[in-house]
């Protein structure tokens, strides 16, 4: 792989185990032993090295890190949480705290704050999974530096 970094090579396969599967190219078996194996060599180099915040690692390693966090289990995605939530700007992107809160809450059934997960409905399209408040979800994404909620839902139906 042509990336230099452990955390960006993972995404890559991250990201091409699960192209090919939308794709249809590979199966719902290949893609989860992928997914198995790329989990755990994220989870390890978490172990051996610690989050890696932007300010150490540069953008491109810290958004890595992050995509990957979320595809984990939710106890995992939990324990990544604990390390950066009292984290500062030039350490993380404080917007991506939103994603995590989201996804634990999504584990943990209950309704989402900021409104950065979705699923595909039955008609195909994509619409957000159940919302607290939804009609004061932009304030609450504009408070933490997201898009307007429709804006995002646009972004995601492109990006299929």
């Amino acid at each position: 792989m042509k990336n230099s970094h452990p955390l960006l090579e993972l995404l890559e396969k991250d990201q091409i185990g699960i192209r090919q599967y939308k794709d249809e190219k590979i199966d719902a078996e290949k893609y989860n032993k992928i997914n198995q194996e790329v989990i755990y060599e994220f989870k390890e180099y978490i172990k051996n090295n610690g989050f890696p915040f932007k300010n150490l690692y540069g953008q491109d390693v810290y958004k890595a890190a992050v995509v990957l966090a979320l595809h984990t289990s939710n106890d995992f995605l939990e324990s990544i949480f604990e390390i950066i939530k009292e984290a500062g700007e030039n350490q993380i992107d404080i917007k991506d705290k939103a994603y995590f809160i989201d996804r634990i809450l999504v584990y943990r059934g209950k309704p989402q704050i900021y409104g950065t997960q979705f699923k595909i409905s039955i008609d195909g399209l994509m619409e957000p999974l159940s919302i607290e408040d939804p009609h004061n979800v932009n304030k609450r994404r504009a408070e933490i530096g997201l898009e307007l909620i429709e804006k995002y839902k646009k972004r995601v139906e492109e990006q299929g």
